[in-house]
């Protein structure tokens, strides 16, 4: 009986050496992952071939980005020149002072160019400066799929 009772105790010390050491080795398994992931931002960006001629401006924008996006427009005179839009197909000048394009403008696209005509008083004129401002954004869409611009959307990057 003494005999069996040994056998029993140790059989039983074995199974649970055995079922401690797969219990240990559940709760204590880990994993090591080691590597980078690179994020790229990509970029809407325009080119802008600008000409004068007889007192009007042509801009020829094309879209040399990696996105489909929008564009507008702003262009800076001295006070004295007035700028008048000539061209407008697509085209729509807003209250703030920007020229939008209408339609969304995909990759390496060409638009439709855009001219301005220059109102001055040639007798008193000096020579000045024009600053042109031209921007794009990324498309946007809502919930139902239609697209949109946001002019206000920022990219913020943190270190």
């Amino acid at each position: 009986m003494k005999k069996h009772l040994k056998v029993i105790i140790i059989i039983s010390i074995i199974i649970i050496g055995i079922m401690i050491k797969e219990v240990w080795a559940y709760f204590s398994d880990t994993s090591t992952v080691s590597g980078k992931i690179e994020i790229t931002t990509g970029y809407t960006i325009t080119t802008l071939e600008q000409s004068v001629n007889n007192e009007v401006i042509t801009l020829k924008p094309k879209n040399s980005g990696q996105y489909a996006g929008y564009m507008r427009i702003k262009i800076f005179t001295p006070n004295s020149v007035k700028v008048e839009l000539q061209s407008n197909e697509n085209w729509e000048q807003r209250e703030n002072g920007y020229i939008y394009y209408k339609d969304v403008i995909s990759v390496g696209e060409d638009i439709p160019e855009l001219k301005f005509k220059l109102n001055m008083d040639t007798d008193t004129l000096q020579e000045f400066n024009i600053t042109v401002v031209n921007e794009m954004t990324k498309v946007s869409y809502q919930k139902d799929g239609t697209s949109y611009a946001d002019w206000d959307k920022t990219l913020n990057v943190m270190d």
